[in-house]
């Protein structure tokens, strides 16, 4: 069913020279670029019409034990995808659906935004462990800030993809080369192929290989990776803010729909009084407008804000430098938050060489409605994607992180769980991360 919510009008534009990136490439991974069924999957086309007749009763918390935050939950997860129309807009999402097979009663929803340039596929990690855990979790495409920036006409090959996802891979504060990464046949490979795009004639920076400012590492590109960079940096715009913010909303319009809907796999299965948003890089970007950030100062209200998100994680969010005094910009968010961002969570492509500029949102929050900051330690911007391809050591414990403190949020502030509220707050997660990251609440 498609949702019948006229068009906001227009908001006033929007300053997103700091918005970041990420670089998820999950065809990369995949040629599809579509996520392979796991083991514990079973097949959910878009016309199923055998989803459970349920009563709508909101599920209480299991009894709370931090040990077992980062493990599956014990839900099996079952998996579709669909596109979602909203006529009113005439804009059609491609979405990706993790749901808690045998979950009893209507479910608490979360919906999940990845980064510019990704798909449904983004967040999958996240999206799975939630799920198992009792959650239906809804992962939208973006047109237009989506895959098809680089995936479209077929332009950009994908030695080029890999040219980027190492250089951001190795964008980092400990000053590694854009061009590092050893003697593998990969990094052989991608050598190769730059050096026979640039013996046509592009021109290369001289920049030293010990210059890592954004600027230097996009100059050592080559001629396609740095055209590839400008598509990027193009798709940054407020009209595709707007549209992401009204995407989120549209989410839970189909998902009202669609729960009234018999023969529908989410009849009777959605509690939207319980929904959450979450969403990286760029779509940490729509969290925050969806939560009620205000990105005009002197724009009265919060028109791109929707109040039936009761909690948000944003990760890896944009640091907000272009927005004028942030603590009007971020002040007017009300409901609970956690931002995450890492040590190491920089992005060439929009030139944020600081980490530490990512934790001004969170700086400028007013205290009292549960505010958290989880910093990891070594954490970079695509660790909160989930999978990748140039993983790191440190990524399975980080992604422990991730799981256990983003479900401990979700339980806390939409079950209502006071045991995982009280964790959170009271040093118990700060405990539970040790040394591999900085917890602050306020």
């Amino acid at each position: 069913m498609i949702s019948k919510r006229s068009l906001l009008a227009p908001a006033a534009r929007l300053l997103l020279a700091g918005a970041a990136i990420a670089l998820t490439f999950d065809p990369l991974l995949n040629p599809r670029g579509i996520s392979t069924a796991r083991g514990d999957d079973k097949a959910l086309g878009a016309s199923a019409t055998t989803a459970p007749q349920v009563p709508a009763a909101t599920p209480s918390p299991s009894p709370f034990d931090p040990d077992k935050l980062a493990d599956a939950g014990p839900y099996r997860v079952t998996s579709l995808e669909q596109d979602w129309t909203d006529a009113t807009r005439s804009r059609t999402l491609p979405v990706r659906i993790y749901l808690p097979d045998k979950a009893p009663g209507a479910r608490p929803v979360i919906v999940f935004s990845h980064g510019l340039g990704g798909n449904r596929n983004g967040g999958e990690m996240w999206g799975r462990h939630w799920a198992s855990h009792g959650y239906i979790s809804v992962h939208l495409q973006h047109p237009g800030s989506d895959e098809s920036i680089w995936k479209g006409d077929g332009e950009f090959d994908k030695a080029t993809l890999l040219e980027l996802r190492q250089a951001q891979s190795n964008y980092r504060s400990s000053g590694a080369s854009a061009n590092g990464g050893g003697g593998s046949r990969l990094m052989e490979r991608l050598k190769e192929a730059r050096e026979k795009r640039q013996s046509g004639g592009a021109e290369t920076s001289n920049a030293p290989a010990s210059d890592t400012t954004a600027a230097a590492v996009e100059g050592r590109l080559s001629a396609k990776g740095q055209a590839l960079v400008q598509k990027f940096k193009a798709a940054i715009t407020p009209a595709n803010a707007q549209l992401r913010a009204q995407d989120a909303k549209f989410a839970l319009d189909q998902l009202a729909e669609l729960n009234k809907t018999a023969g529908s796999p989410f009849h009777m299965r959605v509690d939207l009084s319980r929904a959450g948003i979450s969403g990286h890089s760029f779509g940490g970007n729509t969290t925050l407008m969806a939560a009620g950030v205000q990105l005009n100062p002197l724009q009265k209200g919060a028109p791109l804000a929707d109040p039936r998100y009761k909690a948000a994680i944003a990760m890896s969010a944009p640091p907000g430098r272009s927005y004028g005094d942030l603590t009007k910009v971020y002040g007017p968010i009300t409901i609970p938050m956690m931002l995450m961002t890492g040590t190491e969570d920089k992005s060439f492509i929009t030139g944020q060489d600081n980490p530490a500029d990512r934790r001004r949102p969170y700086d400028n929050m007013a205290a009292g409605t549960h505010k958290m900051l989880v910093t990891l330690t070594g954490g970079d911007h695509g660790i909160f994607n989930g999978k990748r391809l140039f993983s790191r050591p440190g990524d399975p414990e980080l992604q422990r992180i991730i799981r256990a403190s983003t479900l401990a949020f979700w339980n806390a502030n939409l079950l209502g769980d006071t045991a995982a509220l009280a964790w959170l707050e009271k040093g118990g997660l700060a405990t539970y991360v040790g040394k591999d990251a900085a917890v602050e609440v306020k």
